[in-house]
């Protein structure tokens, strides 16, 4: 699957940071971003980072991935990569989760951006996350992979919603934002998604959503809204008008054929 990109300018704003000289600009790449883990493949050579904005969480985690050469540390900007996360549970079963590719094998300034939606937290009780991140020396023309432990934790406010229907379908619901949302009239992407086994789970791109948000401490909602639609890949893109700081529930009504549910995320603005 591949990430959808709304705006090249909005990822980019995300991921560069200035610092003036009087020759040059010089960018670096991961400032205000979190490190999450590392690791090298040996066949190719190369050193893969995984940046995020933020400790992961369940939810849809927007991921960057770094590579270098392991040997002098240059910059790889043109790989294949992609995204395998794999939980391991105490029980012994493992399932995967959602994950938007890398749309492209040209780093964006030396990042590579995709997602995964994790599903459920990591923990002693629970079971582990790891990702699987393959990645492909152009020079030498070889593939290879490293597989990194990641730490899923669950927010306090919900980030994605499940539910699953009398036929045994299950749906993943989940909610982001381009850039941090703001009192006044934000981008806002709703991403759907099923489980067709323990490894798939494919974008669903065929839901209605109509959105009402609510500030439920002030009693009022807000004007200029712009109830997410359909645009690929699962990714259902709005507008949402936060009018004022404090306490906001976005309601979801979500409908496909016969199927009809409600949901809500809860956020701080």
């Amino acid at each position: 699957m591949k990430l959808n990109l709304i705006s090249t300018g909005i990822i980019l704003s995300t991921l560069l940071s200035f610092s003036c000289s009087d020759d040059e600009v010089q960018i670096n790449p991961t400032e205000g971003l979190t490190k999450i883990a590392e690791g090298v493949a040996t066949s190719a050579n190369t050193k893969v980072e995984i940046w995020a904005d933020e400790d992961l969480f369940v939810g849809y985690n927007v991921l960057y991935a770094k590579l270098s050469d392991a040997t002098t540390g240059d910059a790889i900007d043109e790989s294949l990569v992609q995204f395998t996360p794999m939980m391991s549970m105490v029980s012994g079963m493992k399932h995967s989760a959602p994950v938007d590719n890398p749309k492209s094998e040209q780093a964006i300034h030396s990042l590579f951006p995709g997602a995964v939606n994790f599903i459920m937290p990591s923990g002693t009780d629970i079971g582990s996350w790891t990702l699987k991140v393959k990645v492909q020396n152009q020079i030498r023309n070889v593939e290879d992979f490293v597989e990194l432990d990641l730490n899923v934790v669950t927010p306090e406010k919900t980030r994605m919603n499940s539910f699953a229907t009398e036929d045994g379908m299950k749906y993943f619901v989940s909610y982001h934002f381009m850039v941090k949302p703001k009192v006044g009239v934000n981008d806002f992407e709703v991403m759907i998604h099923t489980k067709e086994s323990m490894e798939s789970f494919p974008a669903v791109p065929d839901f209605t959503i109509t959105m009402e948000p609510e500030m439920p401490s002030m009693g009022h909602g807000s004007p200029n809204n712009v109830s997410p639609t359909h645009t690929n890949n699962g990714h259902y893109v709005g507008k949402v008008n936060f009018t004022m700081t404090g306490d906001w529930r976005i309601h979801l009504n979500l409908s496909r054929g016969e199927l009809a549910k409600e949901l809500y995320f809860d956020l701080d603005i």
